[in-house]
């Protein structure tokens, strides 16, 4: 039964900041630092199992990679090859981890290892 719902969730993750639910003060605040090209090194999301740290993390880098937007200022999905291939989890810069089973010191080496690397395909890496 747990699989079914995860894959329900899966269907029905937003994919923009405007489908993000609850989560306005820190919508305001990653997209003036974007607009603002204000980018921090670093964006840590924490909270309880199902709030939105991962779709939240790919929204931001969708808004950081994409290079065409719709009329909202939302990645273009279809004619924007970073969003697609973000959406599609098969862009080489995005790098997603569970930080619940990747507890180890060689967990964190591999991490580190992989963000010395320049971006491949888009702007940033995330």
């Amino acid at each position: 039964m747990k699989h079914q719902s995860n894959i329900l969730a899966l269907k029905y993750r937003p994919l923009n900041f405007q489908d993000l639910i609850g989560q306005e003060y820190l919508v305001e605040t990653i997209q003036k630092s974007i607009e603002q090209n204000k980018i921090p090194n670093a964006y840590i999301f924490t909270g309880i199992r199902g709030v939105g740290k991962t779709t939240t993390a790919r929204i931001v880098a969708k808004m950081l990679n994409c290079t065409v937007f719709d009329k909202n200022n939302n990645p273009d999905l279809i004619n924007c090859e970073q969003a697609k291939a973000i959406t599609e989890d098969r862009h080489p810069d995005v790098i997603e981890i569970d930080a619940a089973s990747n507890t180890s010191v060689e967990n964190a080496r591999e991490i580190i290892e992989n963000v010395k690397y320049n971006p491949v395909l888009g702007k940033y890496k995330v």
